[in-house]
């Protein structure tokens, strides 16, 4: 992997639409020496990321490399976690804006992982398994 980020000549970016500060944890030290990961724990905060990154897309900036998207989070900060799927109207929205960034499903419900896959995420990673999803399609 190392070869391919020189290639590149620097990490990739992963915009992380999860809640769960453990989960975020876990795929920092996952992905520390590939990726920089830009965490979105809520609905309104990673509408604000995806707008942004829509915007320096036409900008011709640098945006992120991939979306990965957990499929229930709160709408905002402070909110109760949901336990129904709400992120896939965000994935219907601006997976046409990204054009070929990956968006990434990574609920740990596969039924949540198949609507998302349904509004437009092109793959699904398990919660422990997304380094290698991310090395596989960098590759």
């Amino acid at each position: 992997m190392a070869e391919i980020l020189n290639e590149i000549n620097r990490k990739v970016r992963i915009l992380l639409i999860e809640d769960s500060e453990s989960v975020q944890v876990g795929y920092r030290r996952a992905l520390e020496d590939i990726a920089s990961l830009f965490p979105a724990t809520n609905l309104i905060d990673a509408r604000r990321e995806l707008e942004g990154a829509v915007a320096a897309k036409k900008r011709g900036l640098p945006g992120f490399d991939f979306v990965v998207v957990d499929a229930c989070i709160p709408v905002t900060s402070g909110e109760e976690v949901i336990d129904t799927p709400n992120t896939t109207s965000l994935v219907t929205e601006f997976r046409s804006k990204l054009g070929t960034v990956p968006f990434i499903a990574a609920s740990s419900e596969p039924t949540f992982n198949d609507q998302l896959v349904a509004a437009g995420c092109g793959y699904i990673s398990n919660k422990n398994d997304l380094r290698a999803v991310i090395v596989r399609l960098v590759a």
